[in-house]
């Protein structure tokens, strides 16, 4: 029968130093496997959660489809990337000011500067179009700092024209602490040529679109749509984090750390009292 004792503490000095250099490979292995398997990469699609918070005492969720729901009602038109775009911006902000909390309705502030109405429509949407006429609880203010009052789909429609990659900026607000976070689009969401295509078939400049450039804008913005709707807020906004967190990637192998160390210490004991020995002999 084999000798239980002598298979975990081997005896002689090559016998410590073999255990002692398994237990550090064991722990680097674990530790490696832990941070890949328990903590892997943020996924590249997610589930859209609806938007939360208070108004008043309740506690009210909205869905995007709530949102594209209501554009289509009220316009009567095929809704556009810049309703999903702007609702999932409101969340990266709230998300980055409010943390886990869910904020009230009145304490949020927005100021876009993309004039397209499928974005003001969904931020009023979402803020309530009573509160943005009576405490500016949504503002459009375009990059050259000129405020724009009128909101209507018309005034909103002639300034669209003009839109670029820098209109897609908006400052969130948290109005109890006066905290800001300004939620800008990443470049890469809008494929070559976007802009200059929105503008011929939206507002016929420089020439009237043809049948192709038509359903090219149709794949193009069903192709934003998907981005704004399933991709995490990092692959979206600049200068947003990843849900990721540092402590939940260290603290596994800093456990396995923990127990290496700890089956360790009836061979640093031995070791310690053989260097006392050593030591006295000396003296």
């Amino acid at each position: 029968m084999l000798n239980q004792e002598r298979i975990i503490y081997p005896a002689g000095r090559s016998g410590r130093l073999r255990a002692l250099q398994m237990i550090v490979f064991l722990c680097f292995v674990f530790t490696a496997a832990g941070l890949g398997e328990a903590h892997p990469a943020p996924p590249d699609v997610i589930s859209l959660q609806p938007l939360e918070m208070y108004d008043g005492d309740e506690r009210v969720k909205i869905e995007l489809q709530e949102v594209l729901n209501a554009y289509r009602k009220e316009t009567g038109k095929r809704e556009n990337a810049d309703v999903s775009c702007s609702f999932r911006a409101l969340q990266a902000g709230i998300a980055m000011l409010w943390g886990d909390d869910v904020p009230r309705r009145g304490d949020i502030q927005v100021s876009s500067a993309l004039p397209s109405y499928g974005s003001v429509f969904c931020f009023r949407y979402l803020l309530g179009e009573d509160a943005t006429v009576q405490e500016q609880s949504f503002q459009l203010i375009l990059p050259n700092q000129s405020r724009v009052e009128d909101l209507s789909y018309k005034n909103v429609y002639r300034l669209s024209k003009e839109i670029a990659r820098d209109h897609y900026t908006f400052v969130i607000t948290r109005r109890s602490t006066g905290e800001s976070f300004t939620v800008r689009v990443k470049e890469g969401i809008f494929l070559p040529g976007y802009f200059d295509l929105l503008k011929k078939v939206n507002h016929q400049i420089p020439t009237i679109p043809t049948e192709v450039e038509l359903n090219q804008m149709i794949q193009q913005n069903d192709f934003m749509k998907k981005k704004f709707y399933n991709q995490p807020d990092d692959k979206l906004f600049l200068d947003v984090p990843s849900r990721t967190s540092l402590l939940a990637q260290i603290v596994p192998g800093s456990m396995i750390l923990l127990i290496a160390i700890g089956l360790m210490l009836p061979g640093l004991r031995k070791i310690a009292g053989l260097f006392k020995k050593i030591t006295r002999g000396v003296d």
